[in-house]
């Protein structure tokens, strides 16, 4: 194949595609070209947001599973499951939308003013549709996640003082047993074998319960101000789009 011959068909299927666009009007040219890139950004969007949603609800249950067996590393997962769901709102979710604007905006310069003008009344209609979306988005996943919070939060408890009191009960009834079945090993292991014991349990309790009221206030605080944050930042994104 001569490369002359071939170089003169490209620049001349080139200059015909350029031609074209030329020839189309401005209107036109920026539905199509920022149409696909809204499509695209938006379907793009709705895939993060399902992961995110998908990731949250399946460490939520996981968690749920893990406190209803009273696994060691309930409250390890609940803090990850917890810390996951944050990160994924606020430095995956979020910083991608925010470079969907600037992006939008460096798009829409190389447009005259009309031009610019049209789309950018097309960009309020699609940012006031998107503030209505993640508004609801943002709503539905809070919601979710309060709703399993707060009986991952119920059965923590539960199982958490049932299994608290079942130890000490088998605590003092393996006591009375070696007290009443084995005195002189009572005898020898008297003072030290029951004040530390019991001053271990006791401790333990006391520390584990004010350890549990502070991670839990520390998680509902955290899910509070994310949820606050989130609706303000979304709330300030449909405001924007009136103006």
């Amino acid at each position: 194949m001569n490369p002359t011959r071939a170089m003169s068909s490209f620049r001349t299927s080139f200059d015909s595609i350029n031609d074209l666009i030329r020839s189309l009007s401005p209107l036109y040219l920026t539905i199509f070209l920022f149409l696909p890139l809204s499509l695209s950004l938006s379907l793009s969007l709705s895939l993060y947001l399902s992961i995110y949603l998908s990731i949250s609800l399946s460490l939520s249950i996981y968690n749920i599973s893990l406190l209803l067996l009273h696994f060691p590393f309930g409250d390890f997962s609940f803090f990850l499951s917890f810390f996951l769901s944050f990160f994924l709102s606020f430095f995956f979710l979020y910083p991608f939308f925010l470079s969907f604007l600037l992006s939008s905006f460096s798009f829409q310069n190389f447009f005259f003013f009309f031009e610019f003008f049209l789309s950018f009344l097309f960009y309020r209609f699609f940012l006031l549709f998107l503030s209505f979306l993640f508004f609801f988005l943002s709503f539905f996943s809070s919601f979710l996640i309060f709703f399993f919070l707060f009986f991952s939060f119920f059965f923590f408890i539960v199982s958490f003082f049932f299994l608290s009191f079942f130890k000490i009960f088998l605590f003092f009834l393996l006591f009375s047993i070696i007290k009443v079945f084995i005195p002189s090993f009572f005898n020898f292991f008297a003072t030290s074998f029951h004040v530390n014991i019991l001053f271990f349990e006791i401790s333990f309790f006391i520390s584990f319960i004010l350890s549990f009221f502070y991670v839990r206030f520390f998680f509902f605080l955290s899910f509070f101000l994310s949820s606050f944050f989130s609706i303000f930042f979304l709330s300030f994104l449909f405001f924007l789009s009136f103006f």
